[in-house]
């Protein structure tokens, strides 16, 4: 659980699940690229990143 201001840092060989409780809220990197409209405010989004994601930030 993260409160606004906080940030974290995840890493993993394999892959890497994330549950986001409220998408619009988040600014998300993966593999060094931002990943653009995670989701709405208010909504959940369950994502999955492997090593090589994402193809485009």
């Amino acid at each position: 659980m993260l409160r606004e201001g906080d940030s974290k840092t995840f890493s993993d060989s394999r892959r890497i699940d994330l549950v986001l409780g409220n998408a619009g809220a988040i600014k998300l990197f993966v593999n060094g690229k931002e990943v653009k409209n995670v989701g709405t405010s208010g909504a959940v989004q369950r994502l999955s990143y492997t090593k090589g994601d994402p193809e485009a930030g």
